[in-house]
């Protein structure tokens, strides 16, 4: 009785022990339960969060902290606040705020490890290391990266791992191997397809990668695939940072009419996402590559702004290296300097880095390869020890009687124990051989892999001729090496003619078909010539060549241009270019492979002057016409931006109201101390130095307040230049200026020339329709000059057409006369009016207005005159009253 009283004591204090603890135990289950579902919450709001705005985390941060604070110690909130520090630290890495990113990451390492959660300190580690990659410590981030993956390894979180790779084949691309960082994403993309953010990200990395070595066709691939999967994960920021690369590549291969699409895009998300500096930069490249330059200098400065200030980082040199090149198409020479020594600091703290990982990678590898050496060595080793022994000890027992000892009774079984002992050992000894000719294997591999990077590095990726670096370190070793003996060669410096058409009317990838092909020929011919060819990129080519005993290169230069003369048979069709070569000579022009390059680039530009398709050897007269031709430039700047270009008019005459209806605006520059400068050589120059833009605009200023004061039914036509086709903008600035100056829209007429069009006949036709809709009239000018067709009349919506001045003053010719009379009935059963140009004499007026053209310009009917002048004749011929044919009594009182 006592016994089962006891039993039944015990029972009820066990139970109740049981009770409590249950309640306890329940009570840190609730708790674990709140700090695991806050962790949870505040991960999943963080990782949306950074991605479009990682300003908002730290906030977030500090409200989920203030939460967890209020709950008991447990192992759960351990784990939870070092979840918070971890996403608060990966937030303030992407601000690029290094020290609170720190401090940030240490405290939540020494939480994870506190509460020996492998997890969080895998992630943690993977942030640290992407930390120190920033910073410029490549050798501490591929510790940090190699260590966290082996977690995710042990864990069998592919996701993790997928992202690690990622990470590692971003720093071998920094490391400037972009091989094995293709290697790294390829195989981050394989081991986790689930998530479309991350596959985008993946994509985006893979387009750098291609666009770096010159895949820029597979580059946009990669990027379009990546904005699309960021789209279908509703991730605007880093949708809109993949378009905005897609952009920049495009601008760099100048297809500006597929950038303005991806562009456009790119400006719808940046309506609803945080300000990006990127965005703002790409799209102040794509301005003034449109001649928008008030538009790209306020975008420019607005990047800037964003930058600077903060902590320098690797990634804010992209930034830098756009606001150079902006600055430079804007011709503001001090903010572009400025820019390229921010960028310059960058790149070299990043080449710096660059060589630090490479080392650090190359350590790394050597390591591995060489403990794998000893070990296989240490293991050979103490096989062959032991195999030694055992044949020892066989030997001994042999002689010492062993075997008859066997032969007396199970000795036997004991050689042959020995015996198969020593074939185990031998089999090992085997096994350690073949492990050590793995290891051998492995670091063979290795160094052709580090020779394929140098190749590769040194080698153009399109046409495998070496590149500007190869030039530099290899082709002219033992030439521009100091002490070396002189040796008689030149720099010749190849420019392509007429590629930019096929690569606007044909396409990037036949471009670069033509690329290889004119590399291919170039390769052979320098072979029997003992010369050396390099490509510097774009359509430029360089060759190393031996100078003839005459101490000339004429020979080879003219076989170079016979050479690539000849049609190339391009995917099915038949392309022809030319070649401009300027040659610079070693010793005579310099002894530095910079100022050979310079001085053969201005000998080649000397060439294009010369008429193309043809070849130059340096000499100073060059250099001063170079020096002279950039003084114009900045002259010709300066009278632009202070309103020195002055407009004059030449009168239109209509034949059959014997009057004139029309006025041409034609630009006219008084240089201060060069007097008149002709139009076709400041035209061009306002072309190639970018403010083509700012010049139209004032022509059309001054034509529009000038036309005001004309009768109503008098019209001014101002001439639009090609490069102002790719202005999206062209026409928006037209409309204002008319609103401004009160002239109505009818009363303007564009004229556009036959050669503006060739290149992109779709934004020509847009441009075109534009225009129209608003009312504005526009003319096809000096049609049969260029590239004439039916096809353009059919395809692009012209008011009217003005024949070329060449056939008019040619009216005697037979040949001519047919074409001008072609034209003019073109014209009438188009029914487009169409105007004469170069009416010089009576009888070309005659002809004319008798083969049916309308309209008449020349000489004859005035030279091109002053606004008041303008103002002057438009009233007298609005007075007028003679109809009908034109005499040439009225013509010269017209005139």
């Amino acid at each position: 009785m006592a016994s089962a009283l006891r039993t039944l004591v015990c029972t009820m204090l066990l139970l109740a022990l049981h009770g409590k603890a249950s309640a306890q135990s329940r009570s840190d289950a609730g708790m674990t339960s709140a700090a695991t579902v806050l962790a949870d919450e505040m991960i999943r709001g963080a990782r949306h969060t950074m991605m479009e705005d990682p300003a908002k985390v730290e906030p977030m941060a500090r409200t989920y902290e203030a939460r967890l604070r209020l709950l008991p110690s447990s192992l759960a909130r351990t784990v939870a606040l070092a979840k918070l520090h971890w996403m608060a630290g990966e937030a303030a890495t992407r601000q690029l705020h290094f020290a609170a990113a720190r401090e940030r990451l240490q405290r939540a390492r020494k939480l994870a490890l506190q509460a020996s959660d492998q997890q969080t300190l895998a992630d943690v580690t993977v942030s640290v290391a992407s930390l120190d990659e920033e910073s410029g410590s490549p050798a501490l981030a591929i510790r940090g990266y190699q260590g966290a993956f082996h977690i995710f390894q042990r864990l069998g979180n592919r996701r993790s791992q997928s992202i690690t790779l990622q990470d590692l084949g971003s720093l071998y691309m920094r490391a400037n191997d972009p091989v094995r960082g293709a290697r790294y994403i390829q195989q981050a993309a394989a081991v986790y397809q689930e998530e479309p953010a991350l596959l985008a990200t993946i994509h985006g990395t893979l387009g750098s990668i291609y666009s770096d070595t010159g895949r820029r066709s597979d580059a946009h691939t990669e990027y379009a695939a990546g904005a699309l999967l960021a789209r279908q994960a509703a991730m605007p920021s880093l949708e809109m940072e993949l378009l905005d690369s897609d952009t920049q590549l495009l601008l760099d291969a100048r297809d500006l009419k597929e950038a303005r699409r991806v562009n456009a895009r790119a400006d719808v998300l940046a309506k609803s996402t945080p300000t990006s500096e990127y965005h703002l930069a790409v799209s102040a490249l794509l301005a003034t590559a449109l001649d928008n330059h008030p538009v790209g200098r306020d975008l420019i400065n607005r990047a800037i702004g964003m930058v600077k200030g903060r902590d320098a980082a690797l990634g804010d040199r992209r930034i830098h290296e756009l606001a150079f090149l902006v600055f430079k198409e804007l011709g503001d020479t001090d903010s572009a300097l400025e820019q390229q020594e921010l960028s310059t600091r960058l790149k070299d703290k990043s080449v710096k880095a660059s060589l630090d990982a490479q080392n650090a990678l190359l350590a790394a590898q050597f390591d591995y390869a060489n403990q794998n050496l000893r070990i296989a060595k240490l293991n050979s080793d103490r096989l062959r020890r032991k195999t030694h022994f055992q044949r020892v000890a066989l030997i001994w027992a042999c002689a010492t009687g062993t075997l008859a000892l066997a032969a007396l009774g199970g000795g036997l079984g004991l050689a042959l124990l020995g015996r198969r002992r020593i074939s185990a050992v031998n089999y090992e000894l085997k096994q350690s051989n073949a492990e050590l000719e793995q290891a051998l294997e492995e670091v063979v591999k290795r160094e052709r892999s580090e020779r394929e990077a140098i190749e590769l590095a040194e080698h153009d990726a399109l046409t495998t001729l070496p590149n500007r670096r190869n030039l530099r370190t290899k082709l002219l070793r033992g030439v521009i090496e100091p002490g070396s003996q002189p040796v008689n060669v030149a720099l010749m410096l190849m420019d392509l003619d007429r590629f930019k058409p096929i690569n606007d009317i044909h396409g990037h990838e036949v471009g670069d078909l033509l690329l290889v092909e004119v590399a291919n020929r170039l390769r052979a011919l320098c072979v029997s010539h003992n010369a050396k060819p390099a490509r510097l990129g774009g359509d430029e080519f360089v060759i190393v060549v031996e100078l003839g005993e005459d101490g000339s290169a004429d020979e080879f230069a003219a076989e170079a241009i016979r050479t690539l003369a000849r049609p190339f048979d391009i995917d099915g069709r038949r392309l022809t270019i030319g070649v401009s070569i300027g040659l610079s000579r070693y010793g005579r022009d310099g002894t530095q492979v910079s100022d050979l390059l310079r001085k053969a680039d201005i000998a080649m530009y000397e060439a294009k002057r010369s008429g193309r398709n043809t070849f130059r050897f340096f000499d100073d007269d060059m250099d001063r016409w170079l020096q002279d031709r950039a003084q114009m430039e900045a002259d010709l700047r300066i009278a632009v931006q202070i309103g020195q270009i002055d407009v004059h008019y030449q009168p239109i005459h209509c034949f059959e109201e014997n009057r004139t209806t029309s006025f041409e605006a034609l630009a006219r520059w008084t240089h201060p101390l060069r007097g008149p400068v002709a139009p076709d050589q400041f035209i061009p120059l306002a072309e190639e130095a970018g403010i083509i833009s700012e010049l139209t605009n004032q022509v059309l200023l001054q034509a529009c307040r000038a036309a005001r004061e004309w009768p109503s039914d008098v019209s001014v036509s101002v001439n639009l230049s090609p490069l102002l086709l790719g202005d999206e903008w062209i026409g928006p600035r037209v409309m204002s200026i008319l609103a401004k100056e009160g002239l109505a829209p009818h009363r303007l007429v564009m004229e556009i020339t036959e050669t503006a069009v060739i290149g992109d006949r779709a934004r020509a036709a847009e441009v075109i329709n534009a225009f129209r809709n608003s009312g504005i009239r526009v003319a096809l000018d000096d049609f049969g000059k260029g590239h004439s067709s039916l096809s353009q009349l059919h395809e692009l919506a012209f008011d009217s057409l003005k024949l070329d001045s060449s056939f008019v003053r040619t009216f005697d010719n037979p040949d001519s006369l047919k074409i001008s009379t072609a034209v003019a009935g073109l014209a009438r059963a188009m029914n487009l009016p169409v105007t004469a140009e170069g009416i010089e004499t009576i009888h070309a007026a005659q002809t004319a207005q008798k083969l049916g053209f309308g309209f008449g310009q020349g000489y004859l009917f005035g030279r091109p005159m002053s606004a008041a002048h303008a103002k002057m004749l438009a009233w007298a011929s609005d007075r007028h009253e003679t109809k009908g044919t034109c005499s040439p009594a009225c013509m010269n009182e017209a005139a």
